[in-house]
């Protein structure tokens, strides 16, 4: 299934392996960013169907952008990538918008879970 997504993380690494997975599961890399800052401009501008979007960045922080991108673009799926085992900031970031928590470090399998448990969510909304 063809789908478009972001990758909003400071580690290249773990940018590198969303993308391949991602790639391999039939996703267009639409944007990427190190950091929190013209965050939403670029998902007003790329309108994709998944964010990847880590917690803790340079500039805004995983909530406050979570936050924003559910006003600029509410279809998007936020998956909030973390090694902040911390449940009121889990808490914080459910209600700003993400839709799933995916801790660090995380498996190849554990993302494609992740993955297809959101397209489908995304499916659902569609129909």
């Amino acid at each position: 299934m063809a789908f478009r997504y972001l990758v909003i993380e400071d580690a290249a690494f773990i940018r590198e392996l969303i993308k391949g997975v991602c790639r391999s599961a039939g996703g267009v890399c639409v944007g990427e960013s190190e950091g929190g800052h013209s965050v939403a401009e670029l998902v007003r501008q790329t309108l994709p169907d998944i964010v990847f979007l880590d917690l803790v960045l340079p500039g805004k922080n995983g909530v406050q952008l979570a936050a924003e991108i559910r006003k600029s673009w509410p279809e998007a799926r936020l998956i909030a990538c973390t090694s902040l085992d911390d449940t009121s900031i889990h808490e914080q970031a459910i209600e700003s918008g993400i839709d799933e928590i995916m801790m660090k470090p995380f498996t190849r399998e554990k993302l494609i879970q992740t993955l297809d448990h959101q397209l489908s969510k995304r499916k659902e909304v569609a129909t």
